[in-house]
């Protein structure tokens, strides 16, 4: 009952559900994969996976979000009208980028030589152009995707969005896993991802025309909405380059430097690492179509800031707490002794550089709804151009795949107390030095926790952590419950 009447609830259990259901079937199936391919297909596979992820995002220019803010300041105003000129100027963006895509998927299929798919360990390159042309239409049709997904959360239903995207994602798998299993190739594998794609994106259109009252389509672009949505677009797509960027470029430099058989391994981790900040992100995704809407309405969205920040905190360091201590019995269960043991460092890495990443979650998320573009912008740019310098840093010293995950481990020690002082100061206005410093403490305590293979100095450190989390999220930190159940 509490779940049907508590929008926001609503929204972070199907957002959570959304973001686990794909991961955990992936990974579920991922020795069956890595069997059924062998090392250098599924790292080829994996490689195509990123493109398709970068592209997407690249090349949507931020469209998704835009559309999302607009939406539900469009809302906020009760004004229908304004409602279809963004839905048709970010639908027409889309038609645009979409033929484009086409026009280049064409051109790989006609006029690129064979001799560029002759990748080391892969015995058929006819069928990995083939995947590649898959790979290129794919984007395509994921554009649209973005345009629907930031179109349901502009109406805060994040249910909604999450029960498409779902319904796609365990029909992709499940087709995913019948065509290996039937000796099928890997072009076959990514043709099942584009088929089920379409059919989300056909399906998505239909149900978005229930939320427009008098919605006709026209073709002529609207200079004085699009030139909104362009603005917003632009910072988020900002955004987003520096974090894909930033969070891809390690895949890309195991692959070229290291080989694709070790970035088979290396994805696993890093694929990991990305659906739990994902899952975080889905908990809280919700704040930023709400301050945007509360902001129009004239309220003040600081106590719920407050009270969602302090909320993700205590609960993802408990997570990130129990996946460490587990993770041994966990992995091993999942993927065997044998590549648990090429897997297992990085894992470990990658969950202790979560627990700093999970503080530019929810700031993220509320400099947006607040329209502070060039502020959270510049936050993003700046933390992440440091991860990227330290994680080329350790790389250069260290040729191994495990620096790059540590110097990215500690750029985010150094620039999330930072940020957080920046936004106390800028936004909050709150005694930015003291609340900055206390913020981030228990993940340096918790960090040194897990670290430690003295157990007398584990306990303590321990006890700690929860005091420290105690003081900075409970004790001191302004939680809201009746906010956060709205």
């Amino acid at each position: 009952m509490l779940l049907k009447r508590s929008r926001n609830i609503r929204n972070s259990a199907w957002n959570l559900a959304n973001t686990l259901i794909y991961p955990l079937g992936f990974l579920g199936l991922t020795p069956f994969f890595m069997d059924t391919l062998g090392d250098y297909l599924f790292g080829s596979w994996m490689l195509l996976n990123s493109i398709v992820f970068i592209s997407v995002h690249v090349l949507h220019f931020g469209m998704g979000p835009s559309v999302a803010m607009y939406v539900a300041e469009a809302r906020g105003k009760d004004d229908p009208n304004r409602l279809n000129r963004y839905y048709n100027s970010s639908l027409n963006f889309t038609n645009i980028l979409a033929i484009g895509t086409m026009v280049i998927t064409l051109l790989i299929w006609l006029l690129a030589p064979l001799e560029l798919f002759q990748w080391k360990g892969i015995l058929n390159p006819d069928d990995l152009k083939i995947a590649f042309v898959f790979t290129s239409t794919l984007i395509g049709v994921k554009f649209y995707e973005q345009h629907f997904m930031g179109f349901f959360k502009g109406f805060e239903e994040y249910d909604t969005a999450a029960k498409f995207n779902m319904a796609q994602k365990i029909s992709m798998l499940i087709g995913q896993a019948i065509m290996l299993k039937l000796g099928y190739s890997l072009s076959m594998v990514i043709g099942v991802s584009l088929l089920t794609n379409v059919l989300l994106v056909l399906i998505q259109f239909i149900w978005s025309k229930r939320y427009l009252s008098d919605y006709a389509w026209s073709a002529s672009f609207d200079s004085l909405i699009f030139s909104r949505l362009k603005l917003f677009g632009f910072w988020s797509w900002l955004q987003t380059i520096v974090s894909l960027f930033s969070f891809q470029l390690d895949r890309l430099i195991v692959a070229f430097a290291l080989g694709t058989d070790v970035v088979g391994y290396y994805s696993i981790a890093s694929m990991i690492a990305n659906h739990l900040h994902i899952m975080f992100e889905s908990l809280v995704g919700w704040i930023f179509p709400a301050v945007s809407r509360i902001v129009k309405e004239k309220g003040d969205p600081k106590p719920l800031y407050y009270s969602v920040r302090s909320a993700l905190m205590i609960s993802s360091l408990i997570g990130l707490t129990i996946l460490f201590c587990f993770r041994e019995n966990l992995f091993i269960l999942w993927i065997g002794p044998e590549k648990f043991k090429h897997v297992i460092s990085f894992i470990e890495l990658f969950i202790l550089l979560e627990i700093f990443y999970i503080h530019s979650i929810v700031p993220k998320f509320f400099l947006n709804g607040l329209s502070e573009l060039k502020l959270v912008t510049t936050l993003e740019v700046g933390y992440k151009s440091i991860g990227i310098m330290m994680m080329l840093i350790f790389f250069y010293f260290d040729h191994t795949a495990i620096s790059l995950i540590w110097g990215q481990l500690v750029a985010m020690m150094i620039t999330m107390p930072i940020e957080l002082g920046i936004i106390n100061r800028k936004i909050l206005r709150v005694n930015w030095l003291y609340e900055s410093i206390a913020f981030v403490l228990p993940s340096f305590s918790l960090l040194f926790t897990l670290q430690s293979k003295n157990l007398a100095i584990q306990i303590i450190s321990g006890i700690l952590t929860i005091g420290l989390s105690y003081l900075a999220y409970i004790r001191y930190s302004r939680i809201d419950l009746k906010l956060l159940s709205e």
